[in-house]
């Protein structure tokens, strides 16, 4: 999976974090992007692909009188502040259906070492200093979430 496909999942979780504890139907992406560090070419790009895949609907765009004073000849403003998407009801199924899967214990252990084995094989020729590499590698993740140090230590140790 690519980082582009996991940062898509990670932001539908957001979305939807944040919408449960709001009392607005929609939320600003922005807010999103600037704590993971995304560019703003590529949240529109995220945002365009989860739109055209009908898990997002866009709420508009927010203005603000900084952007109002721009368009009038006023020398500061940079626009929108940020891009509100509410979760559609596609996205809420494709949200539902990740934690159906990863609530899978046995697939999760069986993938677990799976990846560990396919991460390892990959690196034949590479000294693997640790498993903080593997498990912020953005391939390594069981249906968009990423494992954790605790599940694959003893796996690691037992392939060692």
């Amino acid at each position: 999976m690519s980082l582009s496909e996991r940062r898509r999942i990670e932001l539908l979780e957001w979305v939807e974090e944040q919408l449960r504890g709001s009392g607005s139907g929609a939320v600003d992406a922005k807010t999103w992007a600037m704590r993971n560090g995304v560019a703003d070419l590529e949240l529109r790009t995220l945002l365009d692909s989860l739109k055209a895949d009908g898990l997002l609907k866009d709420a508009g765009v927010e203005h603000d009188w900084w952007a109002a004073w721009a368009s009038i000849g006023g020398s500061v403003g940079t626009g929108a502040r940020g891009r509100r998407v509410s979760l559609a009801p596609a996205g809420v199924a494709e949200l539902q259906g990740i934690r159906a899967r990863r609530s899978n214990r046995l697939k999760r252990n069986v993938h677990v070492r799976n990846v560990i084995l396919q991460w390892l094989y990959e690196r034949a020729d590479e000294p693997v200093r640790s498993l903080t590499e593997m498990i912020n590698d953005p391939e390594v993740h069981f249906h968009w979430e990423g494992l954790t140090r605790d599940e694959v230590r003893p796996l690691s140790v037992s392939l060692g």
